[in-house]
């Protein structure tokens, strides 16, 4: 095999998650980032989590050495425990991310992995077969966060992971800017940067100001009971909220499993600190004015702890007009309604609900577009390839690399599957990859035609028809109808009742097996509702023989 530097993308391109880029060199390859992917509820009803595709790893298992994470968002560690199932290698990674790994291999490996993690931090460099793989802090949403410079026989690459440039950090740990510098002197071949906020101008707010924005909150709020709906893995929001809860002398409690193990894992890892009396399992004897609830929730998850409490199904919690809630994140494409009902129905019960375009609740972990042309300003690559977006995030983000004075011919926007080569001579396309995702439900694939039976019942309902048949000298058919999503008007009801006797009654039913009797009440209702109501619900007939 001739001797080239190859990068194939296996996700983390045209869609926003599912992070996962394999970089070959001869006989050696190294896989960075292992995520997974969250379904569009309207396209992908029932369906949990994707996950990359993993043939073409299973294919190349003896070439991979290493996994290397950048951090650990589940967008970059959620596949592992079924890629760690396939290829057995070392894991490098921040303390924390490593620690978040080893949690979710734990909780869904379906059999026993004898997983190797190995804790880096800012500097260090690991070393295997032609790669040379240096970890360079940077700020993002998440503690523990690190840009990949990769060397290798063709030149360096550097993948800057997520990423935002904030110079005032919640845990004061700034961006390595000076050796991301050193490294641009060096001459790096191929920029690989997050493009997920390339359409924003400007630059990203800092986290720090969030904690302003909840200090405000919590002082105009001092006699109501205080809500706070974040994602479990952002610890840097977290932390803040704990400390304006001391401040104002609030007790806390967590609502949500996730969140109470990342509690676990940032408090051991010391990234968090509080007292232990600040914590509280039960909330019901505590006065308002002294307690502060974290919860999940916000993207409108069904059984979440926010959206419980909206629908008042949330034990011991009742939300009232004594209650501020604070949703302290922003919408993930595809789950704006599923969010839009949950304020409105905690609107309903008196609450007053502050979300990120009412208040600075909220900040970004991604870089906007002046922190993006800092970045390209400080690498200087010879050669740029936007990831970690939507097409329209990486085409924008082409754009600000024109800017920049990049030649067009040294710009490649990637394609899902998509593999290419690189040297100092340029970008060349080889053959693409099957890279598409496997969506899973809990731990099983989901096969295709199980999604479009789901979506077709979200969008057209359901209709079950309950034929029981009685044997004997007089045999007897009784028909019930059962709908679900969909109203059957009165007239239609009394044709799908005429229609089955009349039928059945014809052609003699007692001589049929259920599965005919089955098969044909389908074909009929589904072609009634049709002819009436121009709908297409699922039909489901179940036939019972006494």
């Amino acid at each position: 095999m001739a001797k080239r530097l190859q990068i194939a993308f296996l996700g983390g391109v045209e869609e926003v998650g599912k992070n996962m880029t394999l970089l070959e060199y001869g006989e050696t390859a190294i896989l960075v980032d292992a995520g997974l992917g969250f379904p569009d509820s309207e396209t992908m009803p029932g369906i949990d989590f994707i996950i990359p595709d993993l043939d073409y790893l299973i294919s190349i298992k003896d070439k991979i050495k290493g996994i290397f994470i950048t951090h650990g968002h589940e967008d970059h560690i959620g596949s592992l425990p079924f890629v760690l199932q396939e290829i057995n290698v070392p894991v490098y990674g921040s303390a924390i991310s490593v620690a978040f790994a080893d949690n979710k291999i734990e909780r869904r490996s379906k059999k026993k992995i004898k997983q190797k993690f190995i804790t880096v931090e800012n500097g260090d460099v690991i070393k295997t077969g032609p790669f040379e793989v240096e970890f360079i802090r940077v700020t993002h949403s998440i503690a523990g966060a690190y840009a990949l410079s990769i060397s290798t026989p063709a030149g360096i690459v550097f993948m800057t992971g997520d990423f935002k440039i904030d110079h005032t950090p919640v845990d004061g740990k700034r961006a390595d800017l000076s050796k991301i510098a050193a490294i641009g002197e060096k001459g790096v071949l191929l920029l690989m940067s997050d493009s997920t906020n390339a359409t924003k101008p400007g630059y990203s707010m800092s986290e720090s100001k969030v904690g302003e924005s909840l200090d405000e909150i919590f002082n105009a709020n001092r006699t109501k009971r205080i809500i706070v709906a974040t994602f479990a893995s952002n610890i840097h929001r977290i932390r803040q909220i704990i400390e304006c809860s001391s401040k104002y002398s609030r007790k806390i409690a967590f609502g949500g499993r996730s969140l109470q193990t990342t509690m676990e894992i940032a408090r051991k890892l010391g990234e968090i600190k509080f007292d232990d009396e600040m914590l509280v399992e039960t909330t019901t004897k505590i006065p308002d004015e002294r307690i502060c609830l974290i919860v999940t929730g916000t993207q409108g998850e069904e059984m979440s702890a926010l959206s419980r409490m909206s629908s008042d199904t949330y034990k011991g919690i009742r939300i009232d007009e004594n209650d501020t809630i604070i949703i302290s994140a922003s919408s993930i494409p595809g789950n704006e309604k599923s969010i839009i009902k949950v304020i409105n129905n905690l609107s309903k019960r008196g609450a007053n609900v502050i979300y990120e375009s009412l208040s600075e609740v909220h900040a970004s972990g991604h870089a906007y577009q002046e922190e993006l042309k800092l970045m390209f300003a400080l690498t200087k690559p010879a050669y740029f390839i936007p990831v970690h977006g939507e097409f329209r995030h990486m085409k924008a983000h082409a754009e600000l690399a024109l800017q920049m004075g990049m030649l067009k011919a040294n710009i490649y926007i990637p394609e899902l599957g998509d593999v290419i080569s690189v040297n100092r001579a340029g970008i060349k396309k080889l053959p693409s990859i099957e890279a598409k995702g496997v969506m899973l439900i809990g731990d099983r694939e989901s096969e295709s035609g199980e999604i479009i039976e789901r979506k077709k019942m979200s969008e057209e309902g359901i209709v079950i028809i309950a034929i029981t048949i009685s044997g004997g000298t007089k045999p007897d058919m009784r028909i019930d109808l059962i709908s679900k999503g969909v109203t059957i008007p009165e007239k239609l009801e009394d044709d799908i009742y005429s229609t089955l006797y009349t039928h059945f009654g014809n052609v003699g039913y007692k001589d049929m097996v259920p599965s005919e009797i089955s098969k044909v009440a389908r074909r009929l209702i589904t072609k009634l509702f049709y002819s009436r109501n121009k709908r297409s619900p699922m039909v489901i007939p179940v036939v019972m023989v006494e």
